[in-house]
């Protein structure tokens, strides 16, 4: 029995043996200082710059240094980064909890409803309208009240009391473009109105003889135009009727193409001429 306490006592003071262990460092930290946060070559105020990372964005951690400093009246330890070279960040300055910023913000005209556009970056911070990033979130609120909720879609602004004029910029697998639609706020639910895209197969980026144009408008009853480039120059124009049927119009040859949007109506335009009216949602009569 003396043998084996013994044992037990040995092993219990074996250094980190029976105590708890010393929560690690996380691995990525946040700028979160609004001007910016300073990489220095070595871990002092006074040492040499070597880039400065914008609010928001995310450092990798190697270790925390023993050497302590105070800067604009705060006191904390540099850390070793990851960077393509050596480089020291200054720890007040850094964060575990990634900072969100308001990109816009906006109410109805008689203030039924506000919306709060929000990026928790680290990507695009003062943008927020890529439809496949997964940073930007729009919440709508009738008082306090959260009514809407989604990510990607960036108002553009009220177009009457109970709706709101959303864009979506595209770029994602070859796809680039912008995307305009209506959120009726009293049913949640959002109208396409018109849209220009491009699109290139993957591994031919570059190469405009590759790729496909589209442009696009809807008028309140969702019948829609399109016009899709069959090749340099020439367009292939159809009408989307609302039960989804396809009607050919023309070929139409144009040496380009026009969506225009004046932040409430659209419309396509060839040269000269103006082959379809512009759209106008009915809640935004």
């Amino acid at each position: 029995m003396k043998v084996v306490s013994s044992i037990l006592l040995a092993v219990a003071l074996l250094p980190g043996v029976g105590c708890s262990a010393k929560t690690p460092e996380p691995d990525t930290l946040y700028v979160v200082a609004r001007s910016g946060l300073t990489l220095r070559a070595k871990p002092s105020k006074d040492s040499q710059s070597i880039t400065v990372l914008p609010y928001g964005s995310p450092v990798s951690i190697l270790k925390e240094t023993d050497i302590e400093e105070t800067i604009e009246n705060r006191t904390a330890r540099w850390y070793s980064v990851q960077w393509n070279t050596e480089a020291y960040a200054f720890g007040a300055f850094l964060s575990s909890t990634q900072p969100t910023i308001t990109v816009a913000s906006g109410s109805s005209p008689k203030g039924t409803y506000r919306y709060v556009l929000e990026n928790k970056g680290p990507a695009e911070l003062v943008t927020c309208q890529n439809h496949y990033s997964a940073t930007c979130t729009l919440r709508v609120f009738q008082g306090n009240k959260i009514v809407y909720e989604t990510q990607g879609d960036g108002p553009v602004g009220f177009f009457s009391e109970s709706s709101i004029l959303l864009r979506s910029e595209l770029g994602d697998a070859g796809l680039t473009g912008t995307s305009f639609s209506v959120l009726d706020l009293t049913s949640g639910k959002t109208s396409f109105l018109c849209s220009h895209s491009t699109s290139v197969p993957i591994g031919l980026e570059g190469k405009s003889e590759m790729s496909t144009v589209s442009y696009q408008v809807c008028d309140p009853d969702m019948v829609c135009h399109r016009l899709t480039q069959t090749a340099p120059g020439l367009f292939r124009h159809v009408r989307l009727e609302s039960d989804g049927r396809e009607l050919e119009l023309e070929n139409l040859q144009s040496p380009g193409i026009d969506l225009g949007f004046d932040g409430r109506s659209c419309w396509l335009s060839t040269g000269t001429r103006k082959i379809i009216l512009p759209s106008r949602p009915r809640n935004g009569a």
